[in-house]
């Protein structure tokens, strides 16, 4: 005999996958579902993709506060580690930017890890240089 509360968190369960694999991330540049190889600006409704990193990147300070709500990208990840060199190109240099991250990791997996490792200490590895490079 199956438990109630068995029921219950199977339930749940499967109302998160169902929610999660519903679509309800759309890809603004092609007008299609996020999908694996197809980059662009990502338009959320919902439960948030998966992230590259939890803090939102802004890619050229402004003197003022921040403008706008965040925007979410799926990138290449070379334009990912030098985002400041490509996001004029999306119109969000001084936009708080979330990179989602389809699937696995894939070339990012040692940036991640770095990057986890410098979370742990309070830096971040998405902040510019010196010279104003990622």
């Amino acid at each position: 005999m199956v438990k109630p509360g068995r029921v219950a968190i199977a339930l749940t369960m499967w109302a998160a996958a169902q929610a999660h694999a519903s679509g309800s991330w759309l890809n603004v540049t092609s007008g299609a579902p996020l999908r694996p190889g197809v980059y662009g600006r990502i338009q959320v409704r919902g439960a948030l993709p998966p992230l590259i990193s939890p803090r939102p990147v802004v890619a050229r300070q402004t003197l003022g506060p921040v403008q706008g709500d965040p925007l979410y990208f799926y990138l290449p990840a070379g334009q990912v580690r030098k985002w400041a060199l490509f996001c004029r190109r999306y119109d969000a240099c001084e936009r708080p930017v979330y990179f989602v991250r389809m699937d696995s990791p894939g070339k990012l997996g040692r940036w991640n890890a770095r990057e986890r490792a410098l979370n742990r200490h309070g830096t971040a590895l998405l902040s510019p240089d010196a010279g104003g490079h990622f």
